[in-house]
């Protein structure tokens, strides 16, 4: 069984990935939300994580921010990385900090 943590500055989203997703069919029995990176980390230092979705741009720092903090100290940690914006520099940015995946956010 895993514990996930969603890391986006958008309550609506945030708290629509962990509503709206079946995590338990998927093994996940916990799952934890962050609304900045701050709140992020204070989860991550309290709690056992092992998957972390978080948005790349987020006020008070972004998600490769995050990332660059979480290198070496949790390095069971899966991470996956999601933007609104498709800028190639950010996918390789995350590839070169370990991350397992990168994914963009549709837009309407």
């Amino acid at each position: 069984m895993y514990s996930l943590l969603i890391v986006d500055d958008m309550p609506a989203i945030t708290d629509g990935l962990a509503q709206d997703i079946p995590w338990v069919k998927a093994g996940v029995t916990k799952v934890y939300k962050a609304y900045d990176i701050t709140e992020a980390m204070r989860i991550l230092q309290n709690e056992h994580v092992d998957v972390l979705i978080t948005d790349i741009r987020m006020p008070g720092g972004d998600g490769l921010d995050l990332v660059k903090r979480i290198i070496g100290r949790w390095k069971h940690l899966k991470m996956i990385l999601y933007s609104a914006y498709d800028e190639f520099t950010y996918a390789q940015k995350a590839i070169e900090y370990g991350v397992s995946f990168f994914l963009t956010k549709p837009t309407a």
